[in-house]
């Protein structure tokens, strides 16, 4: 009996050790995503997004509250989408919504969501580091550069969310499998946060950290032991994702999902309007492997791979890794300058000798900046950060020294290279309340999408939350032939606008011109209850053309409608264009007026 009352005190004077570096840490999570209330951390370029879905978030917490929607009923569409067709979709957009619409700003979401991501990277760090030197100043150096590196905070500031995440699943297998007392079950409960963080972003983050769980227990044999007491902490992380996940898995119970291999994962949603009632997203499926060249994530192979040898190597593997990760942030050519423009010799570009690796690795042929793979850099950094500095304390009686050591080394690396990749602190915007875009009400008419594109994420959402057509070039190839996008899948233009040489020059700008008459067609689209255009920067295309493509539009746009109620500024120039491939996602939102609503007029 007393046994597990000293196990317990002596995990309590344990907690007690790690009180002041994670109240640090958290400290810089909320300056960083909170300054103030009302604002958005980020440089505000796709923001939009977010603030569309806040705002049908706040209709459809409107329609609850009046009574026109049952209680019941709302909770059925919220988690099987069973009435209407509504979005299929992991409960965290709604449940990083509820904030926003209780504080009256849509800044608290997103807010919320950006201090949980660098909350989470900060104690993915920590308990690496504390696995590998054993002292929590070291720990706090760790997970203070996995959270506030450069990378990171760029990507946030971009607006990639989930990107900043990807280096999450690398970060849960290292803390969990580097402690030395397996049996101390707090740490095992700590890893299994991280692992719920991980499902919070993708499934594919999940899946590739559990992988990497299997690949260190085969690969390092003295991991093995205590090995039911390492996993028993993953068992509320499972559980936690799970709920998270209710919609997706109670479509699968139901036989909404389409399971035909491989062609669910080439049109996952070939089948979801059948019944009239189910749209499946798509950043929620479990087995989108084949999608690895074309995301970032395609990288986390590469990473877990190599996570073995520090695990297995000690100090001599974490210097592979940094080394591994410091070669390929240059990308597969040779780079010089501050501006890390390619060296030419002779008007050909001067390869590097891991150029073979861009050609059959998953996921390396996709990246076209060498910023994908900084988290591999700064993971390197996090161990050997975490084992040098308790070298420096064992040569040094008075550890005061420790903590400036640590600001001073986070703040060097965090500035470096900052023009490019985020700086600390984050910007923070205000933007228009909501009263400037009420007149984008998602139900009163249909969107245009442009441009049309592969992508359907955004499309289904937006089709899902107004029960309206969509019109993008993914769905209506063969309604209007001569587009250069995939195949269609869902909906098909109404055959009285296919011809319109507007339309098709908002699906595809770079292919299809303007037309004689941009007003005329402008008002046969309001007549048909088309009522707002969205603009996708990131769609575009190629990072060169893309972001002039967007603002040529914007501007085309601005001088036929107005300017846009929601997003960009239309005197912006082409000086705002990403920098090193980093795509800055920016959103337009444009309103075609009150236009003709006439039932089946928009081809329902």
């Amino acid at each position: 009996m007393n046994l597990p009352r000293r196990r317990l005190g002596a995990w309590r004077s344990s907690w007690k050790l790690h009180l002041l570096p994670c109240a640090l840490l958290a400290a810089a999570v909320l300056v960083v995503a909170c300054p103030q209330p009302g604002t958005w951390t980020g440089s505000g370029r796709d923001l939009g997004l977010w603030v569309w879905r806040d705002w049908w978030f706040r209709l459809m917490m409107g329609d609850l509250l009046a009574g026109r929607t049952p209680p019941l009923e709302a909770l059925e569409i919220l988690l099987t989408g069973g009435v209407g067709p509504n979005l299929f979709s992991p409960v965290d957009l709604y449940l990083f919504s509820l904030p926003s619409w209780l504080v009256g700003t849509g800044a608290a979401g997103w807010n919320l969501k950006v201090a949980m991501l660098l909350a989470a990277n900060a104690l993915g760090g920590y308990l690496l580091g504390f696995g590998v030197a054993r002292d929590r100043w070291a720990a706090l150096l760790a997970g203070a550069l996995m959270a506030f590196n450069p990378t990171v905070l760029g990507l946030i500031e971009s607006g990639a969310l989930r990107d900043a995440l990807w280096v999450f699943p690398a970060l849960f297998v290292a803390s969990l499998f580097s402690v030395e007392n397996p049996d101390e079950p707090p740490r095992s409960w700590l890893a299994s946060v991280t692992l719920a963080g991980s499902f919070l972003t993708t499934w594919l983050q999940g899946i590739l950290a559990l992988v990497a769980l299997c690949l260190l227990v085969c690969s390092v044999p003295h991991l093995r032991s205590h090995l039911g007491s390492r996993l028993l902490g993953l068992v509320p992380g499972l559980l936690v994702a799970a709920f998270f996940h209710a919609p997706l898995l109670a479509a699968i119970l139901d036989g909404a999902y389409p399971f035909s291999w491989p062609a669910s994962l080439a049109s996952p949603l070939d089948s979801h309007m059948s019944g009239g009632h189910r749209i499946l997203h798509q950043s929620s499926l479990p087995l989108d492997f084949l999608a690895l060249p074309q995301h970032p994530q395609g990288l986390n192979p590469l990473l877990l791979l190599l996570l073995v040898l520090p695990l297995a190597r000690g100090i001599q593997g974490w210097y592979l890794v940094g080394l591994a990760g410091l070669l390929l942030v240059g990308g597969p050519y040779l780079r010089w300058g501050p501006e890390g423009h390619p060296l030419q010799i002779g008007g050909n570009l001067v390869p590097l000798p891991f150029l073979p690796l861009y050609r059959w690795l998953p996921g390396m042929t996709w990246v076209q900046s060498p910023v994908w793979f900084a988290p591999l850099l700064y993971l390197g950094l996090a161990g050997l950060g975490a084992q040098n500095l308790m070298a420096l304390k064992t040569s040094f009686e008075e550890h005061a020294f420790l903590v400036p050591l640590v600001v001073l080394v986070v703040l060097s690396v965090t500035t470096l290279d900052a023009g490019h990749r985020g700086s600390l602190p984050l910007g923070h915007v205000r933007l228009e309340p909501p009263s400037r875009y009420v007149s984008l009400d998602p139900r009163a008419g249909g969107l245009i999408e442009s441009p049309g594109t592969g992508d359907r994420k955004l499309l289904d959402f937006y089709q899902a939350s107004t029960g309206l057509v969509v019109l993008a070039g993914a769905a209506d190839r063969e309604a209007l032939p001569g587009l250069s996008t995939p195949a269609a899948r869902t909906y098909q233009t109404p055959l009285e606008l296919a011809d319109l040489p507007f339309l098709r020059h908002l699906l595809e700008p770079g292919r299809f011109p303007l037309g004689p008459d941009p007003r005329g067609d402008l008002e046969v689209l309001r007549q048909a209850g088309y009522s707002t255009v969205m603009l996708h920067e990131s769609r575009f295309g190629g990072l060169a053309s893309g972001p002039r493509t967007f603002l040529h539009l914007l501007a085309t746009l601005s001088s036929l409608v107005g300017p846009p109620v929601l997003g960009m500024d239309p005197a912006a120039n082409l000086q705002a264009s990403p920098s090193q491939g980093l795509p800055k996602r920016r959103l337009a939102v444009f309103s075609l007026g009150e236009g003709s609503t006439v039932p089946g007029a928009n081809g329902r």
